[in-house]
């Protein structure tokens, strides 16, 4: 599925593995913008989904959009096969039984990968699901001037650009 990341390219990403299917919870949902189709887990943790991203990408974040999700890793593979995965974040996540999970998990340095494998590694319900998943698209600081005086005292304009 074409994304178009922060740079306004379009990643090719896709789900190439997944440790739980369901013909009515298509994996590559996640890809939707649409929060009513998602990718439901069984009752068994953890439960791992692999994202190919069809080439090196530099990722500096990435935003998962979920229920009921307590413990989550993010590993990625910096070659161009899926072999070697080093952990890049571990989180836990609050429960919000009411409303869906917005995580925002930041790379700090961010890496350039190939793949990204979630693991789910508890829930806080017997089943878990990720509405959505997206990578490099927030906000960033921006410098589009040199300073304006040349004086000791100088100003540079700064702007968010929504990405």
């Amino acid at each position: 599925m074409c994304i178009r990341d922060s740079m306004g390219l379009y990643l090719n990403m896709e789900v190439v593995a997944c440790t739980s299917y369901d013909d009515a919870f298509n994996v590559q949902d996640i890809f939707n913008k649409d929060m009513r189709k998602f990718w439901i887990t069984t009752g068994l943790f953890p439960q791992e989904m692999l994202i190919d991203l069809h080439g090196v990408h530099n990722v500096k974040e990435i935003r998962l959009i979920s229920h009921s999700i307590k413990r989550i890793r993010i590993e990625g593979c910096m070659g161009s096969s899926p072999s070697s995965f080093k952990i890049i974040s571990e989180e836990e996540f609050n429960d919000s039984p009411s409303q869906l999970q917005d995580q925002v998990i930041r790379m700090n340095p961010p890496e350039n990968l190939y793949f990204v494998k979630v693991v789910i590694l508890s829930a806080y319900d017997d089943f878990a699901s990720v509405h959505n998943i997206t990578i490099n698209q927030f906000l960033s600081l921006i410098h589009i001037s040199e300073p304006t005086r040349p004086e000791r005292i100088s100003y540079a304009v700064f702007c968010l650009k929504k990405k």
